[in-house]
Order: structure tokens, then sequence, then C-alpha cells
């Protein structure tokens, strides 16, 4: 059974590489400066059985720097010290070595950079010895090792020796612990919640310090470069060289994305038949840029070796198709579709012939529902079409909704269809970048969204569903008008958007952003990364290989856990504490750290509160509804109704006749003409009316100018409850039961913290400010009274809103200390200078002893 489930193992690691996942943690090396460099705690520092027959194994990449320093600490319980380690032997000669109890052991093998390196290290403690291996090379060390029992594993630099700092330049991925043939531990290092990635057979912790997560390159975007115009620019990328073009009045702007570098190119003559976006692409068959226009079916190129534009006639019109979408057939011919233009949305189809000049409407049938801001391909002679907004008359007068379906066209008969479709939220922006590329291995497109805050999305030919793979583009879908573009870049390795936004002021802001191939198919959103669920499966025959192995490993620990005999309910209590996860919040607060010293402190507020009730709306903390009932029905919330019902509440609260429609068009749909604000509004407020309905007594009333929330005796809302009681306290009402519960309520959090808009700010600032300083008041209250318990509660609760109050953290290290809690004391102390160094750039100003003294 042992032999068996370490192959499986085995077999589940060689698949993940075929597939070419790049995952692992990138060790900040001597490079850096030491406070920068990177540390990886295995069990997050606490110590791991090394029985018999002990063997740990991981893969190491070593970057093109100085093949030295150090790889991996282990620390016995009984005080040995063996470090694996990269040792120079001359200025062009290093070697991997191994260091036992102050004695090095050099292996014969001469690293290079650009390694891709099997490293293990197993220990025999019946026969003393120490086996070292890397790559084909080993050697064999004798230690005395056989009364050790436990051991802590670093990677990296140590974290308590401050003479030992250097790191090799190096990036690690799956580590895996075996005993007697057995996993014990697997670390992919792959998915992660902030600094943790926790093992995959019994979810211990690795913890990693200043460290960068590869996995993260592929899914989350960076800021390559921004800028604004005042002008109507059009940006377009060249694959081949690697460069953005941003066309402008008389100019062409060459942008170096590894460089970040621009160069100017003086136009010498012509012009664009067309100066919008979204009319302009990159020809690589003879170099030049092609600006397009499908009313007056023209074009012009510029040449790059004259510096000119082909079209002798300076353009006037504006756009009827704008924010199209566009799809390269060959190297000669492109198609464009739908759009928008004087509050129409367009289903025209149009040939763009780049050799000839032509630009040519297309007939098809049957007609596809016009739309905007929808992603085209063309595979196998079809052009596929996902997404959109529009409606069917393609009058904007009337309400319009977003597009969840793939329809094709043939491109030789004219033919169309509906490929599939579902039924989604209407309510979620979904318009797509203009181009989506195809993937013929996966059979799947990948196109770029406006959905859940930005995402890059991976959409099914043959099956109705597309799925997520990359976090939120970090930016605010906020616009006038957008041109939203997505480009592939397989020399690089990168997916590319631009984002062209103007707002009301006319001023254009543009960004461009990238993430990394390749994407993750195997990508959960961070929300749901950490839930019991298996992450979603592919229609790739190795992933659905590598999860039936997973399974099978799975099945294999099951069937040996239940072979164990029973546990002490001390033991038990051990094992608990073991798989506890330390989180480092951006409060500062330390939760799931477990003590390691006894506490007779009594439970906080927030451990001895009720569940839920029903007929609540929290939003404090985080967004969440629960119906008359209590079934939590906070999915039922689309993020515009979320937002609707949020600022309704909010501004009921600081004005009693509620809040203006205008307020509530200007902040919600503020992208939106007056007309479509409207629609939207009514539309949306009665579904929040229908959704409220399941709540209890909670009433949207509207006196044709105020919009209103009422709420009966079975409707609570934590927020206003929160206001009303502390204005109590404020007042002078004091009693123990009232603090409690005012307690009770601010140590949920700050007011909805994962929302973010401008209209918002005011609002958290100033319940921030008000709970700060009645939490000030009543911890001078607490301390003046010696009531230790109180005083760390509300402590705790300061750091929510103030994550370096310093006050706050003096009070919870003290009285940690002060009741023999000193380890827990200085887990607080230790999580609050990380916040504070991430934070700030600059290490906190006090030491553990000025805090507590």
């Amino acid at each position: 059974m042992h032999r068996r489930s370490i192959i499986l193992f085995i077999m589940v690691f060689t698949v993940l590489r075929m597939m070419g996942y790049d995952n692992g943690l990138h060790f900040n090396s001597h490079s850096y400066t030491p406070e920068k460099r990177t540390s990886l705690l295995l069990n997050n520092g606490e110590e791991i059985s090394i029985a018999d027959n002990c063997v740990m194994t991981f893969n190491m990449d070593l970057r093109d720097e100085p093949t030295f320093g150090n790889i991996f600490c282990v620390k016995t319980d009984d005080g040995h010290h063996i470090d694996a380690l990269l040792s120079a032997q001359d200025e062009k000669s290093y070697n991997p070595a191994i260091a036992c109890d102050g004695k090095i052991y050099h292996l014969k093998y001469n690293v290079h950079a650009g390694e891709n390196i099997p490293v293990s290290i197993s220990f025999d403690r019946k026969n003393s010895n120490v086996v070292f291996k890397y790559g084909q090379s080993h050697i064999s060390v004798k230690a005395d090792i056989k009364k050790s029992r436990t051991a802590t594993v670093t990677f990296g630099m140590h974290t308590d020796e401050s003479n030992y700092f250097d790191v090799a330049p190096m990036n690690v991925r799956n580590i895996s612990i075996t005993h007697n043939g057995k996993a014990k531990y697997m670390w992919p290092l792959m998915a992660h919640k902030a600094d943790i990635c926790v093992d995959e057979v019994d979810n211990k912790p690795a913890r990693a310090i200043n460290g960068q997560w590869i996995y993260d390159n592929h899914v989350n975007w960076r800021l390559v470069t921004s800028f604004q115009s005042s002008e109507p620019i059009q940006v377009t990328y060249n694959d081949d060289d690697d460069v953005f073009y941003v066309v402008e009045h008389g100019k062409v702007k060459c942008f170096d994305p590894k460089t970040k570098k621009y160069s100017d190119i003086n136009v010498a003559g012509g012009h664009r038949v067309m100066n919008y976006s979204n009319y302009l692409f990159y020809d690589s068959h003879d170099a030049t840029l092609v600006n397009y226009s499908t009313e007056k079916g023209t074009m012009s190129k510029f040449s790059f070796a004259t510096n000119t534009w082909s079209s002798k006639e300076e353009p006037t019109e504006e756009p009827m198709h704008s924010n199209h979408a566009w799809a390269r057939a060959n190297d000669s011919i492109s198609y464009a579709f739908g759009g928008y233009g004087f509050y129409r949305y367009g289903n025209n189809l149009y040939r763009i012939n780049q050799y000839t000049g032509e630009v040519k409407e297309m007939a098809y049938s049957p007609k596809i529902s016009p739309r905007t801001g929808c992603a085209a391909a063309i595979v196998d002679g079809k052009m596929y079409i996902f997404g959109g907004f529009g409606n069917e008359s393609g009058q904007q007068e009337l309400p319009g909704n977003y597009y969840y379906d793939l329809v094709s066209i043939d491109l030789k008969t004219g033919k169309s269809e509906t490929v599939w479709k579902t039924e989604s939220e209407q309510n979620t922006s979904f318009q797509m970048a203009s181009e989506m590329y195809y993937d013929k291995e996966k059979n799947v497109f990948y196109a770029a969204t406006t959905n859940k805050g930005g995402r890059l999305i991976r959409i099914s030919l043959t099956e109705p569903r597309w799925d997520i793979v990359t976090n939120e583009i970090n930016t605010r879908f906020e616009f006038k008008e957008m041109n939203f573009s997505l480009y592939e870049s397989k020399k690089n390795g990168k997916m590319y958007v631009v984002i062209n936004k103007c707002k009301n002021d006319m001023v254009h802001d543009i960004m461009i952003s990238s993430v990394d191939l390749p994407l993750q198919d195997d990508y959960v959103p961070e929300m749901d990364k950490w839930a019991d669920e298996s992450s979603e499966s592919s229609s790739s025959l190795w992933w659905m290989l590598a999860i039936a192995m997973a399974i099978a490993i799975a099945v294999v620990m099951v069937i040996a856990k239940s072979k164990k005999a029973p546990q002490s309910p001390k033991e038990e209590r051990k094992a608990e504490a073991d798989v506890s996860v330390p989180e480092v919040t951006t409060s500062g607060i330390t939760s799931g750290i477990t003590p390691d010293e006894p506490s007779n402190e009594e439970p906080n507020a927030e451990e001895t509160a009720q569940p839920v009730k029903p007929g609540t709306i929290t939003l404090l903390g985080n967004f969440a509804v629960t119906d008359k009932e209590g079934n939590d029905i906070t999915s039922s919330f689309s993020k515009r109704l979320r937002d609707l019902l949020v600022i309704i509440i909010l501004y009921n609260q600081k004005n009693s006749k509620g809040i203006e429609m205008r307020d509530i068009d200007d902040n919600i749909w503020q992208s939106m003409s007056e007309t479509s604000a409207r629609n939207n509004r009514n539309v949306n407020i009665s579904k929040l009316r229908m959704l409220l309905e399941k709540v209890g007594e909670a009433e949207i009333n509207n006196d044709k100018i105020y919009y209103q929330i009422r709420f009966g005796s079975n409707v609570t809302c934590d927020y206003v409850t929160a206001m009303k009681l502390m204005k109590k306290v404020n007042d002078g009402q004091k009693d123990e039961k009232n603090i409690a519960r005012t307690l009770q309520l601010l140590l949920k959090g700050p007011l909805v913290p994962n929302m973010s808009y401008e209209w918002l700010d005011p609002f958290k600032a100033q319940y921030s400010e008000a709970a700060l300083a009645l939490l000030s008041s009543l911890l001078w209250r607490a301390e003046r009274d010696g009531n230790d318990n109180q005083a760390l509660q509300i402590a705790e609760t300061i750091m929510q809103h103030d994550p370096f109050n310093d006050k706050a953290l003096a009070i919870q290290c003290s009285i940690h200390c002060k009741n023999n809690r000193k380890g827990i004391a200085k887990k607080v102390y230790d999580n609050f200078c990380k916040v504070y160094q991430n934070s700030m750039g600059e290490p906190y100003y006090k030491s553990f002893m000025e805090v507590t003294k």
C-alpha cells in the first residue's frame, strides 16, 4: 500500500510537469538586501516528525545569478543542524554541499544557472546516516541522529539565526515528505492564501516570508503602463517585435513592454480614415498599420519606411460601429462584427481585405441579435462571436441585456447559428474585449471580459459553459466610452489587455496589463480556493488523469488513516492544534494561532456570538443576507443588486428622507445615458424588492424624488444596529449589555471592506472614525477598571479599523505577557511588524521589549 501511494504521487507530479504547469516559490536571493530575502517555513516553523526512512524531495530551478547560498536547513529536536547549500569553489565553479553540525561535505557536481534539478535528503536514524541527492549526484554523511525524533525545516534564509542569511537564486516547487515510502506531506507551492500554502495530505501550512508565488504570475494581472490623452487615440500590438503602437494625430508612439520605453515617429504625411478606437490593427505580412472605416468602406495604411498614411483625406465622421468584434481569417482577410453608434447596437458583418484595400459588408442569415462589446475568433472558416450587450431591436431607447451565448457565422455560406447559450445574471457587466483566441488542443477560446471586475475566461466550444482563469484586472470599469482589446504573445509567453476608457470629461485613460502564459486551467477564484470542493475539471485528458490519480491517493490516505489506533483526547487536541493555519489579515490581527502556552482567557464576543438570525442583512466584515427562514441567500444578490441595496441603506441612515434618484444613477449607472440609467434603475429596484420580500418586513418606498428603505421588527441590519448602539453609548447609556453588544458588532470588522467605490469611501471613513472614537473611550475605561478580558477584546477590535494602532498592539502584547502567554504576544507582535513592513516599506520602529514594557 505504501509503495502504491508514493508511486501515485510521483505519477501526479510527472503529469503536472508534462502539462507545463508553472508553480513554485521564487526565493529572493543574495541579490536582495537581507531583510527582503525569502524564507519558507514548512508546517509554519513547527516541528515535523523525521521517523525512520524519512525522505524529503523537491524540484529546484536555478536562476541566472551567481549560484551561491542556502537551500534549506533542518534542525532536529536534539540539537543537530543540517544545511543544504550551494558553495563557491572559485569564481566560476559552484558545488552543491551539505553541512552537518558545522562540517561541510561537497558533491562532485558543478551547478549551472538555468538547471531544473530534483533534490532530496533522507534520514536513516537507525544507521545514523543522512543522504543528500542533487540530480544524479549524491553524498552520504554520518550524523548522530539516532535520538532525533522531530525537526523544523526552513528553506532559504534562516529566521532565527542572523548569521545564516545567504539564499540561493532558486525557485522551489513540489515539496514532498514521506515516511517509509508513505506520503506524509505534499506542498506543490501553487494555490495559496496570502503567504500560506497548505499541504495536500493533511492541510499543514507552509508559510513564505518575502516570497513570490510563481503561480500568481499566471492568474494576477500586472500593470505594464498607463497614461492619459485628451484626443481619441488608437492602440494596437505587433507580436512579431513585441511592440505596442499608440496612434494619435500627427504621431505614432512605439512602446516596448519589456523596457517600458516609448519612441516617437512623426507622421510625414497622410491621414487615417477613422480616428476612433477599434479601427486599427497591425499587418505582419507587409509590416504596416492598417486603419479602416466600415462606414466608407475604405482603409489607410501607415508605412514605417516613409512614415506616411496612404489616405490623403482627413476624416470628420464619427464611427457607426465602434466597439465591434474583430478577428483575422488569414494574412490578408479580417472580419468585423456588431458595435455601437448613434444610439444603435449593430449586427453588421464586414470583410476587410488589407491587400486590395476593400472593406465590404457581407450578407448572412439568420441575423444575430444586435450587440456591442462582443468577442470574435475565426476557426475552420467560421467566425465565432461570444457575449456582448444589446437587444433584439438594436435601439438603445429600449432596455438592453448582456448576452451569454456563442454564435457562429459560416464565412463561405453566410449561414449563422447558435452554438450554445446560457441564462445568467443580467445585472453583472459582461462586455468583451474585441478579439478572443482559440486553443486547438483544448478546443476552447480565451477571452477578456468586464465580468467580476475584469477577468480572462475560458469558453468551451462544445458545451454551454465559460470559466474564469485569472484574478481581477486592476481597474474599475466605469466609463462613458471604452475600447477593450486582448492580444496574445506566444513569443513572450503573455496575454495583454489594453483598456481605453473615456469618462465624461473626455479624457482618455489608457492602461496596458499582462498575465503570463500558460494560463492555469485549474484556477479557482480566490474566495473559493480554500473550500473543500475540488477545482473545476478541464476537458484535457491529462488533467482528468491527474484528478483520477489524486482521488486514488485520497482513497489510499483515508484507508491508511482508518487503520490507525484511536487517539487519546490529549492526542486529538494536539492534532487539532497542528492544523491551525495562521492567517495574517490586512488588519494586522492574527487569527487561527494555536496557543503554545495555556490560556484561561474567556471566549471573545465573536466566538460567543449566536448564529446569524433569520431576516438579517450584514454589512460589517462582509456582505451577507439571510431570508426569513434563516437560509443564506447572498448569492441571489448580483453585484449590481448588492450595490443598490448598500447605497440605499447607507444614505437612509445618513438622511431620513433616503437617497435621491439622481444620486443612485450618478453612482451606480454613471457610465450610462439618463434614459438607460433610469430603465436599469427601475428594473433593478423591482428585483431588489422581490428579494427583500424573502428577507422579511423590508420595504423600498419612492416618493418620486427619494428612495427610502424601512425595516420591520423581523429584519435587522448590523450596520444600522451598530450606529444606534454607538450613539446610545456615546450618550451615556454605558450599561454592560450595550457595551457587550456594541463590541460584538464592531469586532465583525469595517463596513463592507470588499467593496470599493468613491461614493462608499465617506461612509467607510465615518463608520471607522466613530468606531475608533468609541473604542478608545471604552479601552481607557477597561484599563481603569482592570478588566483585562474586555481591554483585550477592545484592542483586537481597534485593530480591525486601524491596523497600525500602537496602543492596541501594546495592550494585546502586555495582557498576553501578563497572563503568561508570551508566545502568543510574540506572534501578535511579529504579524503586526510584517503587515507594517509590507504596507509602509520600512520596519516597525519599536522592539518587542519596548511594546510590552
